[in-house]
């Protein structure tokens, strides 16, 4: 019905009935402790302000992008450029974050969740109608249409740095560093990354030769009060390590098959298992297409009498071996290792194979099980 009225009483009317006429900028306080951690660093944190920063609906705005919608929130972003003064531009979508320690006031700052959002989400499209994030597109490889609705060139200029996009010149050093390397003509580097660009699957194979080690997995503990009351019940119920002497010491009580345990906390979003001391993928898979690993104690009967998958360490048989040998055989490592895993408040600890400097490093709730039960058999 808006297509009536002239546009100018239209926007007059509501300017009058206070419709903004671009969304409105919320200031928002969440900020998490590994946030805040990293910026106030060893400074301590008695009393918090947080100023953020977000356009209201942007996220659900930005999933999905078209041309138009992203036209329109350049648009908006120029707007805001053009109505700050100078002095306050090098501010423009930045954070605060405010404490007190000691009595002294500190601040630091940091990029806001606006700013955030504009630079991971893919909205900024580029000649070939692809949508690109910021960090993904140099100024020259912008569609025209954002250049064509400016009426203010420089406040362009100051978007582009703000959101990171690297200028024409930047593309062109990374191709001249490429031709250098690689000993070959400007044009066939053109030549090549039209071809990486038309055989995506290729790039795929190069990132994943080029990158040997496997990401260590990781999981997180939902409510670790009710996941340490489980594992403790657990354990207080589990039957005692039982042996009886023959020729020689042999265990008789039923160990518990820990192997889906492990299996579930060290197969990675890859599906690759890894080891927990040298974190590398587990060397080869069983016939039955399941990986082979060994189970290891962590812990001696000395330091744990009850059986518990808790207790069990996941390795590949060359740590598996050295393990065996060069920590559970040795007493003074064994009991480093226990007071280091008792007391520490990370999941690696650090460990000796001989003068060789390692680490078992466990996913976080293999983590609170093993230490809620060293600290019931403590």
């Amino acid at each position: 019905f808006y297509k009536k009225f002239d546009k100018k009483r239209l926007e007059n009317f509501l300017k009058k009935l206070c419709v903004e006429d671009k969304p409105k900028c919320l200031e928002i306080s969440d900020l998490s402790e590994e946030e805040k951690e990293k910026l106030i660093k060893d400074h301590g944190n008695k009393k918090y302000t947080k100023k953020d920063y977000v356009y209201e609906g942007l996220e659900n705005f930005i999933k999905q992008m078209t041309i138009d919608k992203s036209l329109l929130l350049w648009k908006l972003l120029l707007k805001d450029i053009e109505n700050l003064r100078s002095w306050n531009l090098k501010n423009f979508l930045t954070g605060k974050y405010i404490w007190s320690h000691y009595r002294n006031d500190h601040n630091e700052k940091f990029e806001s969740k606006l700013l955030k959002l504009l630079k991971q989400n893919a909205w900024l499209i580029d000649k070939n109608k692809n949508f690109r994030k910021s960090s993904e597109i140099t100024s020259d490889q912008l569609i025209d249409d954002y250049r064509d609705r400016e009426k203010n060139p420089s406040s362009a200029e100051e978007l582009i740095g703000i959101l990171g996009i690297k200028p024409e010149i930047y593309k062109n050093n990374i191709n001249e560093t490429i031709a250098d390397e690689l000993n070959i003509s400007r044009d066939d580097v053109k030549k090549m990354m039209e071809n990486l660009k038309n055989n995506p699957e290729i790039v795929k194979s190069l990132c994943k030769s080029s990158n040997n080690t496997p990401t260590f997995p990781t999981n997180s503990v939902d409510n670790r009060e009710r996941r340490e009351k489980r594992v403790a019940d657990n354990y207080n119920v589990a039957p005692e390590k039982v042996y009886e002497k023959c020729e020689r010491n042999v265990r008789t009580s039923r160990a518990i098959d820990s192997t889906a345990y492990l299996t579930d906390n060290y197969t990675n979003e890859n599906e690759q298992m890894v080891c927990q001391i040298c974190k590398e993928e587990m060397p080869f898979k069983k016939r039955d297409g399941h990986y082979y690993f060994e189970k290891v104690e962590a812990l001696s009967s000395d330091y744990l009498k009850k059986e518990h998958e808790a207790q069990f360490l996941a390795l590949c048989p060359l740590c598996a071996a050295m393990y065996k040998e060069l920590i559970k055989k040795d007493e003074e490592a064994m009991k480093t290792f226990f007071n280091s895993l008792k007391s520490g408040n990370e999941p690696s600890i650090p460990i000796k194979f001989q003068e060789e400097e390692k680490s078992i490093r466990f996913t976080n709730k293999h983590f609170v099980d093993i230490r809620t039960i060293i600290n019931i058999a403590d």
